[in-house]
Order: C-alpha cells, then structure tokens, then sequence
C-alpha cells in the first residue's frame, strides 16, 4: 500500500511540473526531482539547478528534455532513462551534468 501511495505522490507531482508550462518557475529558481516520470516533461534554464534527491527513472514512451544551459546536479545519484532523454546543448550554453550517472536502457543516436 506504501508503493501505491508513494507512486501517487510521485506521479502527482510530476503531473502538476508538466501542466504548468514554462514559467513555473522563477529566475534562480531551481528543481528538485526524484521518483519516476511518467508523462513528458521539460526542464528549463529558468528552474535550473535541477537536484537529484534520489533516483529518477524516465518511465518507456515517456521523453525528459533538457534545454541548453540547465545544470544538472545529481548528487551522488542516477537517472535511469527506459523512455527517451533529450538533451542538446549549444556551445554557449551547454548542459552539465554532476556528481552521479546516467544509466540507458538503449541507445539511439539523432
């Protein structure tokens, strides 16, 4: 019953990042994930640092991007991506990744 309700929880908190656009978060703000995704989602330079607190799982069929200039901090965790992970950043805003992995079920090049 715990599982059931923590992948509730889970799922309704990601459920509410993915409604609510863009600008769900301020300048200097910063996201903090764990769990699994379970719908599409998009992490911005506006909600950036994301900080892993556990870890995350890209649920299959289920897509994480990750715009150019986000910082990922995953604190000594993983993400592990069974869906689809984009993340292309530019020369001048490029996507760092810290402190942890990340783990593929497959790997498809663009």
């Amino acid at each position: 019953m715990r599982k059931i309700v923590l992948g509730f929880i889970i799922a309704l908190m990601f459920a509410g990042l993915a409604f609510s656009g863009t600008e769900r978060f301020g300048v200097n703000a910063s996201t903090s994930a764990i769990g699994i995704i379970y719908q599409d989602i998009t992490w911005t330079v506006a909600g950036s640092p994301c900080l892993l607190t556990g870890p995350l799982a890209v649920n299959a069929s289920v897509t994480l991007t990750i715009q150019p200039g986000v910082v990922v901090n995953l604190d000594g965790y993983y993400i592990q991506v069974n869906g689809t992970l984009v993340a292309i950043g530019t020369s001048a805003d490029k996507i760092q990744f810290t402190n942890g992995e990340l783990n593929f079920n497959k790997i498809e090049a663009a």
